[in-house]
């Protein structure tokens, strides 16, 4: 009993050292050691009280290296984050392009060679040289420059032609750097924008910049702005002969493409499609009707011929003639024959 004695005593004077685990559950000591752990997990900074405390409590200095304080993470906003710097989204000063006006005798700018626009119209034009007389010029011309010292068109030449109309000897002008295509682009789509051209311009200024340019019809769709199928459509009327083209597309005609495209269907039969033509101006028929007449059969008579016209070569010409006053649609094939027959008889007498 002695000996059992003596060992519990040695063990309470602390002779042997003791671990948290040893003491007995609910012991003061127990919740002391307890206690000096929370604290070192818990320290928002580095705190050796606690670790003096403990080390002081088991009796004898922690043998192994202290570990590195343990620093609490504390979360933050993102307002109270310094914002990393951004690169400004500003433009260098020098590399904004700014166009400068300046004043240009007019006798060193020429035309646009890439003008659209070839049907003018006179009172219009004479309207607005009135109003630069009276206000001035609103808006400036652009141009681009020459190798020789002079300008060239880009865009106004309607308000160039009426400076000049209204006796001015300078116009206010930008200068811009332009290409040939970037020139009759841009003279193109002002008058597109405008609504300046008449259905034939556009469909020559379709043509010519399909061919000058050797472009397809989609980049010239994308260059403009335009559906490809505008272009087609604009370009195929250009088939029909001059003359017939010039009337029934004129800017006082009233009638569009739609009706040019229509005459297609006709443009082996001459005589025919000068007939159609003239009723078509004359009545200004819609591209229905227009459709119709076009595809109406004829009924001959094969008995009845109102003109025959029968070329014999260095013999001559037979011609024979029936005018009838009741059948006034054969006048016109009557005229043309007798056109043709009066180009003979000045070849005989030529």
């Amino acid at each position: 009993m002695a000996s059992d004695h003596k060992s519990t005593t040695a063990d309470r004077d602390g002779s042997k050292p003791v671990g948290a685990s040893q003491q007995p559950p609910g012991s003061k000591e127990s919740r002391r050691l307890q206690d000096l752990v929370n604290r070192r997990v818990n320290a928002t900074f580095q705190d050796t009280s606690g670790q003096d405390d403990l080390e002081e409590f088991l009796g004898t200095p922690s043998s192994q290296a202290k570990q590195p304080a343990v620093t609490k993470v504390i979360p933050m906003t993102v307002s109270e984050v310094s914002p990393t710097p951004q690169p400004s989204a500003q433009p260098a000063a020098s590399a904004v392009s700014v166009d400068i006006i300046r004043n240009i005798p007019i006798d060193h700018i020429l035309p646009n060679p890439y003008q659209p626009r070839q049907q003018l119209n006179e009172a219009a034009d004479l309207e607005l040289a009135d109003s630069v007389k009276e206000s001035g010029l609103l808006q400036p011309v652009i141009v681009r420059a020459l190798p020789d010292g002079r300008y060239e068109l880009v865009a106004g030449e309607r308000r160039w032609r009426a400076c000049r109309q209204a006796g001015k000897t300078s116009i206010q002008a930008i200068v811009r750097p332009t290409n040939n295509q970037q020139a009759a682009v841009n003279a193109l789509v002002e008058n597109l924008q405008r609504e300046d051209l008449s259905p034939l311009d556009l469909a020559r200024a379709f043509d010519r910049m399909l061919k000058t340019f050797k472009l397809e019809h989609q980049e010239l769709s994308i260059l403009l702005g335009v559906t490809v199928s505008k272009i087609r459509h604009a370009v195929r009327v250009l088939a029909l002969p001059t003359e017939i083209l010039e009337e029934v597309l004129s800017a006082s005609s009233g009638l569009g493409l739609h009706h040019a495209e229509e005459l297609l269907a006709i443009r082996d039969n001459p005589v025919r499609l000068k007939v159609i033509v003239k009723k078509l101006l004359e009545e200004k028929w819609s591209v229905e009707r227009l459709r119709s007449e076009i595809q109406r059969k004829i009924r001959v008579n094969r008995g009845y011929q109102p003109v025959k016209f029968e070329d014999r070569g260095d013999k001559g010409f037979h011609l024979t003639i029936r005018l009838q006053s009741n059948r006034p649609q054969d006048f016109p094939e009557i005229k043309s024959r007798l056109q043709d027959a009066l180009a003979k008889l000045d070849g005989f007498c030529g």
